[in-house]
C-alpha cells in the first residue's frame, strides 16, 4: 500500500463517523415508552422512491436519542435500528412522508415494547409539515392523545429539522 493510499485510508477512518454525524439533523422532544421519557435529538432523512408511484417520492425519516452512523442509516432494512434497540442503545422513530405529506407508516423503537420494533398507524399519530422540499424537510410528529401497544403506553411529540440525502 503506497503512502497516499495508507493515509487516504487513515483519514476516511477517522471522518467517515464525523461526516455521518453531519448529516444529522436536530431533533427536539420527547417519546415516552411505559411512563419513561427519552429526549429525541437527532433527526435523518432520506428520499426514495414513492412504493405506489415510482414517479413520485416518500422521505424516510429516523428521530433518535443517540447519533446514527452511516452503515445504520444507509440499510433501507429496519435491522440495524432494531439491533440497537435489542441491545438497548436507541430509543426513536422510523417515518415515511408520502408525496400528499401525510405519515405512510411508522415504527418505533424502545426495549420497553419488549420487541425489536413496533408498527403503528392511525389517526391519533400527527405530522404538521413546515418544510419539505429537495433539501430538507421540517415539521412536527406527535401523538394526539397517549396511545398503547400490547399494554405499554406510549406517546410522542417531537419537532425536527433535516437535510434530506439524496
Amino acid at each position: 500500500m503506497t503512502e497516499i493510499k495508507r493515509a487516504t485510508a487513515i483519514a476516511t477512518a477517522f471522518l467517515a463517523p464525523a461526516l455521518a454525524a453531519a448529516a444529522a439533523g436536530t431533533a427536539k422532544g420527547t417519546f415516552t415508552v411505559q411512563g419513561k421519557p427519552s429526549k429525541l435529538a437527532y433527526a435523518y432523512a432520506s428520499a426514495r422512491a414513492d412504493s405506489m408511484d415510482k414517479t413520485k417520492e416518500e422521505i424516510r425519516v429516523i428521530l433518535s436519542d443517540v447519533p446514527l452512523d452511516a452503515t445504520v442509516l444507509d440499510d433501507p432494512s429496519p435491522f440495524g435500528l432494531q439491533d440497537l434497540t435489542k441491545a438497548n442503545k436507541l430509543r426513536g422513530i422510523r417515518f415515511l412522508i408520502g408525496p400528499s405529506k401525510n405519515v405512510i407508516s411508522t415504527s418505533l423503537y424502545d426495549s420497553a415494547f419488549k420487541m425489536d420494533s413496533v408498527s403503528a398507524a392511525g389517526t391519533d399519530i400527527k405530522l404538521d409539515v413546515q418544510t419539505l422540499d429537495k433539501m430538507k424537510v421540517a415539521g412536527r410528529l406527535y401523538t394526539a392523545k397517549p396511545l398503547e401497544f400490547n399494554g405499554v403506553p406510549y406517546e410522542y411529540n417531537v419537532t425536527f429539522d433535516a437535510p434530506i440525502k439524496r
